[in-house]
């Protein structure tokens, strides 16, 4: 959990010209399936649980804003 365990990390990476990325199980700048035991609220299912999904994206887009860094689409099971 990148963001999550030393909240200096994104600040360094960019300091250094590390620009970060997430997986393809990793969308919008968020660890799945760590961040998401961790943070989410709710199943990891789309269809029944969009909104706090979306907040969820959200937040890790917001958290990296201020870095540069490349960010994956997309929304695949959890931990495949």
């Amino acid at each position: 959990m990148f963001a999550v365990d030393d909240d200096q990390n994104q600040f360094f990476a960019d300091y250094y010209g590390v620009v970060m990325g997430t997986s393809h199980q990793e969308p919008m700048m968020r660890s799945t399936p760590n961040e998401f035991s961790y943070e989410g609220n709710g199943t990891w299912n789309y269809e029944t649980n969009a909104d706090n999904i979306n907040a969820y994206w959200k937040e890790g887009i917001q958290r990296a804003k201020p870095y540069e860094s490349l960010i994956t689409i997309g929304m695949r099971g959890f931990g495949d």
